[in-house]
């Protein structure tokens, strides 16, 4: 789910860091939500806590303001509507039908919530929207105490008449207005709904069927050459065949240095910004973007792997800007408009989302079965990897790695958050007969290079797995030769595949 209206950025403060705010259409830094960053991170979250939360809560800002009640001088019943719709739109998306809202399902469809959530990211957005909540009412005490220091009037059921007096204050700057209109908002909400609770009834987008989570869905393998090919930049094109070849994150890959990489061996490798130089300079939005990757080099399958080093090439030839400051170590720069040179992790969320969908839509590529319409994420291409590594590439003892294997190559804290891409389907029986003539019965050089390209552990199993075929293959010649009928032999098999 993206956002219309409120724009992530990260921005220098007075003390030499960064911190990612949150602006609004007027370019105004939303200050409850960087006041709710600073009470999770002070109370020691976690990271990936931290991160949840703030996604919930800034989307919900979102939601308020596209009902046109955040940081305006609206009526209670108005602040109502917008806060009695919100978990009804969170649960049936573009198919809401709220008539004091009428254009709900147009935003629905704007921030990519076609079908509402799936039914388990329902409790995690609602949760993160509840401790926010706690946040505002303290945040409603702040202003009124601050609104009586100045002798400002204030009226909770004409907000009209508290804005004004606002407005009139000329000891406030205009950022002090800005946050007292937000909070005075806030308070309004508190005062209707201090917590979200789930609806009894979640729609599904298919009769009969499940909720499905589009969030998590893979960019289709099938179509990752369109994607590419409608790429309108060389670095869009070695962008995001680093996210699928590669299965990194988004802000993993923005913030590659030139340095963390080797043309000549042909390596990339992602390091934990707490191990950079200044890497304690970094604000902990920029860490947690990182979520505990424990795997530094990056294993990319081919051909994309051919694909990002072709298109990273050309990308640094003809449109790669440098510069004179510390900006120039970054691989990936905007390469056009008012920013260009500067690194493009630095660009919003809302950006980079808009541009690669753009391409999405170029490509003709539709969304999933259940969801035809749905437009894919960039964070789709990390996906695809995921299902790729655990479920087709080929490699001896049948297709696919084991999931604690793709947990090591993925960065991802914990297994299950591997098992999310395990598919059991008819294209994996065709992939098993495939990866077997290709790879365990072919004997070709390639595999070698292969698994040469792999982590020591990996290759070191697939390596004894593929003996142990071998030496059963000869064992059932020679029976043969014998006039013995060869013996069927599933334990290798079974013992592999059974760790997945």
């Amino acid at each position: 789910m993206a956002l219309k209206h409120l724009t992530r950025l990260v921005v220098p403060r007075g003390n030499g860091s960064r911190e990612e705010v949150f602006l609004n259409d007027d370019g105004l830094e939303v200050e409850p939500l960087n006041r709710f960053r600073r009470h999770l991170q002070d109370r020691r979250n976690a990271p990936t806590t931290v991160a949840r939360y703030m996604d919930a809560a800034a989307r919900f800002i979102d939601f308020l303001i596209e009902c046109g009640v955040f940081g305006r001088a609206v009526r209670p019943s108005q602040i109502s509507d917008a806060v009695h719709a919100y978990p009804i739109f969170l649960s049936k998306g573009a198919s809401i039908d709220w008539p004091e809202l009428p254009g709900l399902a147009a935003y629905a469809e704007e921030v990519g919530l076609v079908h509402g959530l799936a039914r388990n990211s329902f409790a995690p957005v609602l949760a993160g929207v509840n401790r926010f909540l706690v946040l505002a009412r303290d945040e409603a005490i702040r202003a009124e105490a601050a609104m009586r220091e100045h002798g400002i009037a204030m009226d909770s059921v004409d907000l009209s008449v508290t804005f004004s007096a606002i407005d009139g204050t000329v000891a406030l700057s205009r950022r002090e207005r800005e946050r007292l209109k937000q909070q005075t908002v806030l308070g309004g909400v508190i005062r209707i709904r201090h917590e979200f609770k789930r609806p009894l009834v979640l729609r599904s987008p298919i009769r009969g069927g499940q909720q499905v989570d589009l969030e998590n869905k893979e960019f289709p393998l099938d179509r990752l050459a369109d994607l590419l090919d409608a790429a309108r930049s060389h670095r869009d094109r070695a962008l995001w065949s680093l996210l699928a070849g590669g299965g990194l994150r988004l802000h993993e890959a923005l913030n590659l240095h030139l340095g963390d990489m080797d043309p000549a061996t042909q390596e990339v490798w992602v390091v934990d910004p707490a191990n950079r130089r200044f890497g304690r300079e970094m604000t902990d939005s920029q860490k947690l973007r990182f979520k505990g990757r424990t795997m530094s080099r990056v294993y990319m399958w081919e051909p994309l792997r051919t694909v990002f080093w072709e298109a990273l090439g050309s990308y640094l030839r003809s449109e790669f800007v440098g510069t004179n400051d510390d900006d120039n170590v970054f691989l990936f720069k905007k390469i056009d408009g008012a920013g260009r040179g500067q690194p493009l992790v630095r660009a919003s969320d809302t950006a980079l989302e808009k541009q690669f969908k753009s391409a999405v839509r170029r490509a003709k590529v539709p969304g999933p079965r259940e969801a035809p319409t749905h437009l894919f994420t960039p964070h789709s291409l990390r996906h695809s990897y995921g299902v790729y590594m655990l479920n087709h590439i080929p490699v001896p003892g049948g297709p696919g790695l084991k999931a604690t294997e793709v947990q090591m190559l993925m960065g991802h804290a914990s297994v299950e958050s591997t098992l999310i891409y395990a598919r059991h389907d008819r294209i994996m029986l065709e992939a098993q007969v495939e990866a077997a003539n290709e790879l365990v019965f072919a004997g070709s050089s390639a595999t070698d290079l292969a698994l040469d390209l792999m982590p020591q552990g990996i290759a070191t199993r697939l390596r004894q797995a593929a003996d142990r075929i071998e030496a059963d293959q000869r064992q059932d010649a020679g029976s043969r030769q014998l006039g013995r009928p060869p013996r069927v032999q599933t334990d290798t098999l079974r013992k592999d595949r059974t760790d997945r």
